[in-house]
C-alpha cells in the first residue's frame, strides 16, 4: 500500500510504515498535504486485519447477514474496510 500511495504521487517522505511486534502486524501512516493556508488538519482511519470468525464463538452463524431486534449480526457487520478504500480514492 505504501509504494501505491508513493506511485500516486504522495512524497515518500509522508508515507510511513511502523512494523509490530512481527512482520505480519503493522500501521501504515500517510499524510495529505493541503495546498492552502489556515485549514485544519483532519486525520483518517481504517484497517485490512482480519480476525478469526469460530462458529462456536457466536450466537448466530457469524458467515450469514441477520438482522434482529433492530441490531445486525455476521461477520464485518460494523467493520470500517470502505474507510480503506476511501482513503486511497
Amino acid at each position: 500500500m505504501a509504494r501505491r500511495l508513493v506511485a500516486a504521487g504522495f512524497p515518500a517522505a509522508d508515507v510511513r510504515v511502523l512494523i509490530g511486534p512481527d512482520a505480519k502486524h503493522g500501521n501504515l501512516v500517510a499524510r495529505f498535504r493541503g495546498t492552502g493556508t489556515g485549514g485544519r488538519p483532519i486525520i483518517g482511519f481504517a484497517h485490512l486485519d482480519v480476525v478469526p470468525a469460530r462458529r462456536a464463538d457466536w450466537s448466530v452463524d457469524p458467515f450469514t447477514f441477520l438482522e434482529k431486534d433492530g441490531y445486525f449480526y455476521g461477520r464485518g457487520t460494523t467493520d470500517d474496510k470502505v474507510g480503506d478504500a476511501i482513503l486511497v480514492a
